[in-house]
């Protein structure tokens, strides 16, 4: 099912439009294991059944409009749930993807029945209601399998653009956001593993370097309660026992929410005068400065571009995204 509306007022100088959809997807294609008696190990199959729901909405406008100058504005706002309804007879679960280390537990993306599609379902530090670590007796977060920690799909999505023209001149900009959904960010194990991030040096509680062998005033102190006897915990640890050797174990740590705000393009353009461009026999002439990926203005995960990510759970490692200013010229004929 789908319906919207679409809008105009003020002689379209106020715009309106909004689409709900609800549908239903039926006969995935899955891989299912096979008996080895088959001779195969998996098959393809067309089965299943997913549900998703979600809103649309676009708002526009041109809040001035003058013989000499027009401002556009247009903003969108996207939804998107969607829940697993059905898989295959006697399956439950079917896995999208999962990431790990050698010797690690995996993190995987889950398609469970009953569920949001995309969660992600690893190992993490096992905490009380109240959020505090359980600590083992030797001063390490207790660690557990089987954490779900949300789907991937963002809860919102949207951007905005806007477009200023002053006689020959045009100056426009556009921003995009997300809020909500989880990335696993391989970059920030990686620099734990390797001692490269910030949080791996520096001075601990004591005042002391962190990187000093805990005899002698160094290691870091993980905050929690002693599982064993329920006591604050109070044994320093070893900094690169923990962040190279234990909380790799836990991805949990390593996956954040991917909210942001991104202002993702800024533009300066000139219209030449016709006089100048008939010359060489064409209609029209503009000349354009334009950057890209200006500004990541917000971000729930320190360092790292939400958007710029390799993949739509997964940021793997890869290159910052590029900053570039460019100049575009556009003839038309």
């Amino acid at each position: 099912m789908e319906a919207g509306v679409e809008l105009k007022f003020l002689k379209n100088r106020l715009r309106f439009n909004a689409n709900y959809f609800d549908r239903t997807s039926k006969d995935q294609i899955l891989s299912v294991t096979l008996p080895s008696t088959t001779g195969f190990s998996s098959a393809l199959i067309n089965a299943g059944e997913v549900s998703s729901s979600g809103f649309e909405f676009t708002l526009g406008g041109t809040p001035v409009k003058t013989n000499d100058f027009t401002w556009d504005l247009n903003a969108n706002f996207a939804t998107n749930r969607n829940k697993i309804v059905e898989l295959y007879p006697g399956v439950d679960n079917f896995q999208f993807a999962s990431f790990a280390y050698s010797g690690t537990q995996p993190i995987r993306v889950e398609r469970r029945v009953g569920k949001a599609w995309g969660e992600l379902v690893t190992a993490g530090i096992k905490r009380d209601a109240n959020g505090v670590a359980a600590i083992d007796d030797d001063g390490f977060p207790i660690i557990e399998s089987g954490h779900n920690l949300g789907s991937f799909v963002p809860d919102l999505t949207g951007g905005l653009t806007s477009t200023f023209n002053y006689k020959s001149f045009t100056v426009g900009f556009s921003m995009d956001f997300q809020v909500g959904g989880k990335l696993f960010s391989v970059t920030e194990g990686n620099l734990n593993g390797s001692g490269l991030s910030p949080k791996t040096a520096g001075l601990n509680d004591k005042g002391n370097p962190k990187r000093d062998p805990v005899s002698a005033g160094g290691g870091i102190l993980i905050p929690g309660i002693r599982e064993s006897d329920g006591k604050p915990n109070t044994t320093y640890i070893d900094v690169r026992d923990y962040y190279e050797g234990h909380i790799p174990y836990a991805w949990e740590e390593a996956t954040y929410d991917a909210t942001y705000l991104k202002l993702r393009e800024v533009s300066l353009g000139y219209n030449l005068p016709v006089s100048l461009v008939s010359k060489f026999k064409a209609q029209r002439a503009t000349i354009s400065l334009i950057a890209r990926n200006p500004w990541l203005m917000y971000s729930k995960i320190k360092g790292i571009d939400p958007s710029e990510s390799a993949g739509s759970w997964t940021e793997g490692s890869q290159l910052p995204g590029t900053r570039t200013i460019g100049l575009n010229l556009k003839i038309t004929f």
